[in-house]
């Protein structure tokens, strides 16, 4: 038999096992299975107070998988058998419904949260960051996210506004990753997602040029009648609140 954990371990192992996780799955499905969720790991800090509220909602327990969007999107295109996606872009979306991720009929998807760039410095600020001139400066240890990422293709979009050339020493798959780099001292600063900066507690540089350089979560479902009460979950206001409380927009 099957079990949550199996199922989720197996999604982890998506792309080598692709013919055997959709098999398996077809083979398990009690009625009462979980929501399976794959969702960004800028999402990932808030598992347990999201899986708290559904509880307190009486909306049935989900088992999520949590990657860089640009991951999840490998996993739709090699066979994971998701119920529910979340991206942290209309790119990666898009990208992901094109993969095979068969939604609802008609529904083009959900824009569930926002999220903007922050100049982040490690803690104790051992590179004296003060500005986002900082990003240019050899002698400090920077971090970006990959371009092909969302937080990537706006830490781009930032910089080449403002026409600066960074000297970068890492780009990181996802936010999450740059973010633990950061608040380790790996790194002087990178440019990472203000929920991620919220999270673990990382102070940012006061940087204007920043602030409009949002991002738009996107989710959709493949429609099974059991996860709706999630999708709803996803619209309330309980949820928007612990977005908020954790640095994202509505």
């Amino acid at each position: 038999m099957i079990t949550v954990r199996s199922r989720f371990l197996l999604v982890i192992a998506a792309v080598a096992l692709t013919g055997v996780i959709s098999l398996l799955w077809n083979a398990a499905g009690p009625d009462d299975d979980p929501a399976l969720v794959l969702a960004p790991s800028s999402l990932a800090p808030l598992e347990a107070e999201i899986d708290a509220a559904l509880e307190s909602a009486g909306v049935p327990a989900v088992e999520w998988v949590f990657a860089g969007s640009q991951s999840l999107v490998s996993q739709v295109t090699d066979g994971a058998p998701a119920d529910v996606i979340i991206t942290a872009d209309r790119i990666s979306f898009d990208a992901a419904l094109a993969a095979g991720f068969d939604g609802v009929d008609g529904d083009s998807g959900l824009p569930i949260a926002t999220n903007h760039l922050v100049f982040a410095i490690a803690p104790g600020n051992p590179g004296a960051i003060d500005s986002l001139a900082a990003l240019t400066d050899p002698d400090r240890l920077i971090g970006l996210c990959a371009a092909e990422v969302p937080c990537g293709r706006l830490a781009t979009t930032a910089l080449d506004a403002v026409g600066l050339d960074p000297e970068v020493d890492t780009l990181e798959a996802s936010a999450r990753a740059l973010t633990t780099k950061i608040r380790s001292g790996e790194l002087d600063g990178g440019l990472i997602y203000r929920s991620d900066a919220t999270t673990a507690a990382l102070e940012v540089v006061d940087a204007e040029a920043l602030i409009d350089t949002t991002t738009e979560y996107w989710s959709t479902w493949r429609g099974d009648p059991k996860h709706s009460a999630f999708m709803t979950f996803l619209r309330s206001v309980e949820f928007e609140q612990i977005l908020l409380r954790a640095g994202f927009g509505s």
